[in-house]
């Protein structure tokens, strides 16, 4: 597509170098978003910028969303001005602009007006950061828009304007022409009313494909109130069908609805007439479709003849030779819910190749539902559920699946799976990522008559998947108690609020000659009495779920146990005596003090007792150095077993230093 004109923003009002308010040109609703003209002077000197500011609907505050700085390099120009690629729907051929001498000029006068219309032109505005556009809206919302400059007194303020796309006018095709010697097909075309296109792209479609954006040489020209283009199609073929449609926007990107769509052969109109005005008709009780149409200039024409097939694209064959008078024909003995597809091929007296129509199309449909499938089966597998059931009923395009949860409503879950002529047993796989395989499901199926009648459901069938299957949770409350030399341990019943879960495993770890043993222990219920543990040995528990479904969860938090010994004796007989270098301790060990440590604490009158040493159970003296002359000190002693556990405090002795 070749650009129709310089785009120039002929929406926007220039704006004056001092504070005022300007009209609602200042912000213009655009393809992608408010197009803000913030001025007509790049910023320099004083002003190093301008600073763009937001009223969102029924809010009071203006809050800044954004600031334009001064361009002061050829090279940010040129980058800024290949900015609004992004911003509009369609390319723009940005070296139709001179950008070198169009800085040169704007940045000499101060202003973009020395350009004349080029200088309102989107890319020359961006370029010297005098346009911006603003993409964060919300449709339908009201804004208004502040801008001020940075560094003077420089204030705009627009109207509230309401982001809406702006209607464009759309453009009409009026008449065309193809040319065979020169092998270009024109469209002409027009607009007309306030708020004309200035960009078209010409799109064409051939009988057989779709439609593609046309390489065309496209003018305009100015008449009255309307503008004309001229849209010149060089890569039209002679003796083709052709439709087109004009798809044109605005300077900021809004489009225009699209023309209608237009049949255009590439042959001369008052030489190639063609039937028009065709119209088809089903007759279902008659099995026949109707055809009729309206043909100008039959003493042109030789004869017509009418193509028919069951797809738009190719196996076309010759249904009837007509004469150019006659402007009806039934075509008879056609089969329900199939699309026919139809042209008139027209062979003309003055021209050697044929013209002819667009392609046509028409069906008719039976009304009876089919018969439903009948033994439908089901069968969970670690791909999904496998399906399988026999057709009963000829003629069939196919069939649906459908499936439900629980007791929740059936809904479709396949396409059209169609039947294959020597096949009476049909199989699917439902691999839908969303089953579970810790849920049934539950499925029918509905055939599908030939004109796309969906018949009754068929009997259900239930299956669960083996893929998917949820994993149980672990225990999350782990707890132990030790009573009478037995450790209890107890966990949360996950089976409570987890109907697959079964049972429990509980992994049990203790030490052997040096090494960790773990052994695998199966509960049925959510305790373990643990009555082998011995004194001093430290045991690690961890519970895992089972479920049903064959799935473990994953181990809950570990839990310690550990057999303490008896709580062992105090030491007797302490006495506390003045020392050259502090205090003297001394104390009678009680009997079996071999495994034994004692534990010496000290403190002071309204303070906590303080640890002072851990000593072997031999030991029956010692004699505290970090002690202050002139205060009181009060002193007892803990006996301390192999466990850790400390015994009974001695008698306490007291002395000032």
């Amino acid at each position: 597509m070749r650009s129709v004109t310089i785009l120039v923003v002929l929406a926007f009002s220039s704006c004056c170098t001092y504070a005022q308010s300007a009209p609602f040109k200042v912000a213009r609703p655009g393809a992608k978003g408010m197009f803000i003209l913030v001025g007509d002077q790049p910023a320099a000197g004083k002003r190093t910028a301008y600073r763009v500011e937001r009223r969102d609907g029924a809010d009071k505050t203006f809050r800044q969303v954004a600031q334009l700085d001064a361009v002061t390099m050829p090279e940010n120009f040129r980058l800024n001005m290949a900015s609004v690629e992004q911003w509009l729907p369609y390319s723009i051929d940005l070296t139709v602009f001179k950008a070198d001498s169009i800085w040169r000029k704007v940045r000499a006068a101060g202003t973009v007006n020395v350009l004349k219309n080029v200088g309102y032109s989107l890319p020359v505005l961006a370029g010297f950061n005098l346009l911006w556009l603003d993409t964060h809206l919300v449709p339908g919302q009201t804004y208004q828009y502040r801008i001020t400059g940075a560094g003077d007194n420089y204030t705009l303020l627009s109207e509230e304007v309401r982001y809406v796309p702006e209607a464009v006018a759309p453009v009409q095709i009026e008449n065309h022409f193809y040319d065979r010697i020169r092998h270009t097909l024109t469209l002409h075309s027009f607009a007309a009313g306030e708020h004309k296109p200035v960009w078209l792209e010409a799109w064409r479609s051939d009988d057989k494909g779709a439609f593609e954006n046309v390489h065309a040489d496209i003018t305009f020209r100015a008449s009255g109130d309307s503008l004309r283009f001229t849209v010149r199609d060089t890569t039209a073929t002679p003796h083709r069908l052709y439709r087109y449609f004009i798809s044109s926007f605005d300077a900021l990107g809004n489009r225009a609805p699209i023309a209608d769509t237009l049949s255009i052969a590439s042959l001369d109109p008052v030489q190639v007439p063609l039937p028009d005005k065709v119209n088809l008709e089903a007759d279902s009780v008659r099995n026949s479709i109707r055809l009729s149409w309206n043909l100008a200039n039959a003493p042109l024409i030789n004869m017509l003849r009418l193509y028919r097939s069951t797809n738009s694209v190719d196996n076309f064959n010759v249904v009837a030779e007509l004469a150019p008078t006659q402007t009806t024909f039934t075509d008879e003995g056609l089969a329900p819910a199939t699309v026919y597809f139809y042209y008139f091929e027209v062979h003309y007296k003055t021209l050697d190749n044929p013209g002819r129509t667009i392609t046509y199309s028409k069906g008719y449909r039976s009304a009876r539902p089919p018969f439903p499938p009948v033994e439908v089966n089901a069968i969970g597998n670690k791909a999904g559920i496998a399906l399988s059931w026999n057709n009963q009923e000829i003629p069939l395009k196919g069939f649906h699946l459908y499936r439900a949860e629980n007791d929740g409503p059936f809904e479709q879950i396949s396409g059209l799976i169609p039947v294959r002529d020597t096949v009476a047993t049909y199989a699917y796989t439902d691999t839908s990522s969303q089953l579970n395989g810790g849920r049934f499901y539950h499925y029918v199926v509905r055939a599908v008559s030939s004109s796309f009648v969906e018949g009754p459901p068929s009997d259900t069938a239930s299956a669960r998947p083996q893929k998917n299957i949820p994993v149980p949770r672990a225990p999350m409350e782990v707890s132990l108690n030790m009573t009478d030399g037995k450790t209890w341990v107890t966990w949360d019943d996950v089976a409570g609020y987890d109907t697959y879960v079964m049972g429990y495993l509980l992994l049990r770890s203790r030490p052997v000659k040096g090494k960790s043993q773990t052994d695998t222990l199966l509960c049925t219920t959510n305790f373990y009495v643990d009555s082998l543990m011995k004194e001093g040995e430290t045991i690690r528990y961890k519970v895992i779920s089972l479920s049903a479904l064959g799935v473990k969860s994953e181990p809950s938090r570990e839990v310690l146990a550990t057999v303490e010994g008896p709580i062992p004796a105090p030491p007797g007989s302490l006495t506390v005596n003045a020392a050259k270098r502090g205090v003297q301790l001394n104390w009678e060990p009680p009997a079996g003090n071999n495994e034994m440590q004692f534990v010496i604490y000290r403190y002071e009158r309204r303070q906590k007792p303080v640890k002072l040493a851990t000593l072997p159970g031999t030991t029956e003296v010692f004699t505290d150095t970090k002690t202050v002359k002139g205060r009181h000190y009060f002193y007892y002693i803990k006996s301390l077993n192999s466990s850790k556990t400390e015994g009974e405090k001695s008698n306490e002795a007291a002395i000032r230093r």
